[in-house]
């Protein structure tokens, strides 16, 4: 179907050269869509120019809006940033560490969401997306990184779950000026966990397995679709059933 497919739109990707970023970006190629993405890391050698942005610097957003100019009606945030230390054990995190993580995943997020919201606004309307997580959504299950290197950062499901909502909030807010504004969370990917870190994640999936990467680009892509034009202020999991067992 048509509907499904991304011909004709510029989407923009941040976090373009990541696991999920790069899944997303490919997606939207194949459904048709230029793809222009966004990473710290520039690469301008594969399907699509990369941008070299820091998108942890939510002071710099004007700039980086201006340089790509008005014509994008997609836009997707699937950065990552954090500090070096992120991570460390639950409950020893500091108030700096705090601080600075909301900084650079949450509120350079939603300023950079917003401005997005914005741009697309001016110039006939078209879909914004963020990413999330199901720990935005659930507590985190902690007997799953027993015995690992592995944990959730306390920081991470306040800064998960203000996406979500800051989401609903740009939906009703540009929803009729024809942004649909929508989030994806996500739950775990496989990237070369522990053994028994994915023995435990997989029993308690309704589908028995990790995510893949991508496994994200098809949601996606329809709800950046006209598919999905009846469709804002939604959090769609995408998460083998986490949150339904």
């Amino acid at each position: 179907m048509t509907s499904f497919q991304l011909a004709g739109r510029t989407a923009v990707v941040t976090g373009a050269l990541g696991k999920i970023g790069r899944a997303i970006a490919d997606g939207f190629a194949n459904a048709g869509a230029t793809v222009i993405g966004i990473d710290r890391d520039a690469d301008k050698g594969g399907r699509y120019p990369v941008i070299a942005y820091d998108v942890g610097n939510p002071e710099a957003v004007p700039e980086l809006m201006d340089q790509l100019g008005a014509d994008f009606t997609v836009w997707v945030n699937a950065a990552y940033p954090r500090t070096e230390d992120w991570g460390r054990d639950p409950g020893d995190e500091t108030p700096e560490n705090w601080i600075r993580n909301v900084t650079l995943q949450m509120t350079a997020s939603c300023v950079i969401a917003e401005a997005a919201c914005r741009k697309i606004a001016m110039h006939g309307g078209g879909a914004v997306l963020n990413i999330s997580s199901i720990y935005g959504l659930r507590a985190p299950d902690f007997s799953i990184y027993e015995g690992t290197y592995m944990g959730v950062p306390a920081p991470y499901t306040a800064i998960k779950s203000g996406i979500i909502n800051h989401t609903r909030y740009l939906a009703a807010r540009y929803g009729r000026d024809g942004v649909r504004v929508n989030v994806l969370a996500p739950g775990g990917i496989a990237a070369g966990q522990p053994q028994s870190f994915q023995r435990r994640y997989s029993a308690r999936t309704a589908l028995g397995r990790l995510g893949e990467a991508a496994d994200i680009a098809g949601p996606a892509v329809f709800l950046c679709s006209d598919a999905a034009a009846y469709v804002t202020g939604v959090c769609l999991p995408v998460d083998g059933g986490w949150l339904a067992v």
